[in-house]
């Protein structure tokens, strides 16, 4: 069998965030990984 090449383009993003408690605020980032190994059974 051949082997073909895939390219995955576009699986990550960043998301942010402010959470309040009280009268303080606090901000955080993250960033993501959608794409996961391909594994063949």
């Amino acid at each position: 069998m051949a082997k073909t090449k895939v390219l995955l383009v576009g699986e990550s993003w960043v998301s942010s965030a402010t959470h309040y408690k009280g009268f303080d605020q606090f901000g955080s980032v993250t960033f993501h990984l959608g794409a996961e190994p391909w594994s063949r059974p």
